[in-house]
């Protein structure tokens, strides 16, 4: 999943590097380490939901998450992981917007369902990998603002 900061501002975080792309790593700001801090605690609210692995973009958060099994709730015709997706990023959303005194988030969010062990092991790769794409310009959110500067020769 992938939720953007409104107008993609880059309120969340910075990426920085040392000498390559490799390098790189990061960096929170204050409202960052609110978002960081409320989704630690959305598996405390959220039973059904694990949080299993996320980064924090200067401009969006990519997240995998697993949906247990259980009782249905909800719309009628919607399915229990929908459901509980939607409410999760809901009540995510505004958690962390009541811990920022701000609007942070988009409407909406961007999902996948992962297919099997293949596809999940491609999509924490690319979540691991987002910050040196952000660095290289090459990350399909990217902002302008990146503390990355080549070393001089």
């Amino acid at each position: 999943m992938t939720v953007c900061t409104e107008q993609m501002r880059c309120l969340l975080s910075t990426v920085t590097a040392d000498q390559t792309p490799e390098s790189a790593r990061i960096v929170l700001t204050g409202i960052g380490e609110a978002v960081d801090q409320t989704l630690r605690e959305m598996n405390d609210h959220y039973r059904r939901i694990r949080l299993d692995h996320y980064t924090i973009m200067p401009n969006h958060v990519h997240l995998l998450i697993s949906i247990a099994d259980g009782e249905r709730d909800g719309a009628p015709r919607s399915s229990p992981p929908t459901n509980a997706l939607s409410c999760f990023m809901t009540a995510f959303k505004k958690f962390s917007e009541k811990a920022c005194g701000q609007k942070l988030w988009q409407r909406g969010f961007y999902d996948h369902i992962i297919r099997d062990d293949e596809d999940y092991r491609m999509h924490k790769q690319y979540i691991d990998e987002n910050p040196k794409k952000w660095i290289m310009g090459k990350d399909a959110y990217y902002g302008h603002e990146t503390d990355f500067v080549p070393p001089k020769p």
